[in-house]
Order: structure tokens, then C-alpha cells, then sequence
């Protein structure tokens, strides 16, 4: 006996499709976030250590930002 589903029997296939997508997403934001962050964790470490001096660190501070 035929019920009808046809396609939509697999709507919980797009639906768990559709989910991870979206942790995909929301993850590829956060990391990308994340490593501008670390970079300028770097370079703050690079500038109180006397790696490079108030310039370069102004300089490369700014060039991250852009």
C-alpha cells in the first residue's frame, strides 16, 4: 500500500544536511575570529618581550586590523 511519502521520506536527511551546515558555518566564524585574536596575542607577546619595537608593533597592529 502506497502512503504517499515519495521525496519527503527523506526530509530527515536534508533536515540533519541542514544542521551540519550550519555547524560548519558557525564554526568557520568562530575560527576565524579566534585566529585574529591569537595573532594579535603575537605580536602584543612579540612587543613586551623586545622583539620589535613600539613602531613595528604599531605598524603591524595595523595591518592586522585592516
Amino acid at each position: 500500500m502506497y502512503h504517499g511519502h515519495g521525496f519527503l521520506g527523506f526530509g530527515w536527511v536534508i533536515g540533519i544536511i541542514l544542521v551540519v551546515a550550519l555547524i560548519l558555518i558557525f564554526a568557520s566564524i568562530y575560527n576565524s575570529s579566534k585566529s585574529e585574536e591569537s595573532t594579535l596575542e603575537i605580536l602584543k607577546r612579540k612587543y613586551a618581550s623586545g622583539e620589535i619595537s613600539r613602531e613595528e608593533f604599531i605598524r603591524r597592529k595595523e595591518d592586522i586590523e585592516e
